[in-house]
């Protein structure tokens, strides 16, 4: 069982990733300067969250890169 559940969160932590990355190439497209990074703590955020983790992590991208931090 725990096993189970540990594959299932390593499997939504890389699934995230993709999702970030391919947001990441759709907006290079685009021209928008939105870059997700793709590290260890982002990894984490969407195998613990899943795709709520996804959003949130590109949410404070674009409001990052809005405000100008």
């Amino acid at each position: 069982m725990k096993f189970d559940r540990l594959l299932n969160m390593v499997m939504r932590g890389s699934m995230g990733l993709v999702i970030i990355y391919l947001c990441n190439l759709y907006l290079a497209t685009k021209g928008y300067a939105y870059y997700g990074a793709i590290n260890l703590v982002t990894f984490l955020v969407c195998a613990v969250l899943g795709l709520p983790g996804v959003l949130l992590v590109l949410l404070v991208v674009i409001m990052r890169s809005s405000i100008g931090i």
